[in-house]
């Protein structure tokens, strides 16, 4: 027996070059493994972290952009809301209240129209007659549609009077 375990040496063994080189490589893929998947995760959340304050960033600009178009016109309107409910323009005189609509509408050139509507079913409006906005119109209209009765008779004031 002893003469046997001379000519099969190593039985029961494994031989060291193989065990090595997949102890190394194993830990290698290992290795390399668990960088990619946190390297991936990482990336991935970052780039959804990007993406999402992009998408805000955007949403900001046109807010800002819409409200910087929309504050003279808001502005505009409540200056001649004010001016009307104060008195300073006669509402029985449609010329007067169109000279009013083509001031307001000449300080802010974006706005290409303005009307009034009166209850008494009377509108006023004030245009821009031209591309150039250099121009600007207006007319009076009696209106004569039966839709408005419950506009005109249901409409309750918004906010506080002035």
């Amino acid at each position: 027996m002893v003469m046997l375990m001379r000519i099969l040496p190593g039985r029961g063994r494994l031989p060291i070059t193989p065990t090595v080189v997949t102890s190394i490589v194993g830990l290698i893929v290992l290795a390399l493994g668990s960088v990619l998947a946190i390297g991936y995760s990482t990336t991935k959340r970052n780039t959804l972290n990007l993406v999402g304050d992009s998408a805000a960033e955007s949403g900001r600009f046109v807010v800002d952009e819409l409200r910087d178009h929309l504050d003279p016109v808001v502005e505009q309107v409540n200056w001649a809301a004010d001016l009307l409910a104060a008195g300073a323009v006669d509402l029985a005189d449609d010329r007067e209240i169109g000279h009013l609509l083509l001031g307001a509408l000449a300080a802010t050139p974006h706005v290409t129209g303005l009307i009034y509507f009166s209850v008494e079913r009377r509108s006023v409006r004030a245009y821009r007659d031209g591309p150039e906005g250099c121009r600007a119109a207006c007319s009076v209209r009696s209106l004569k549609s039966a839709s408005l009765d419950g506009v005109v008779s249901t409409r309750q004031p918004s906010g506080p009077s002035r």
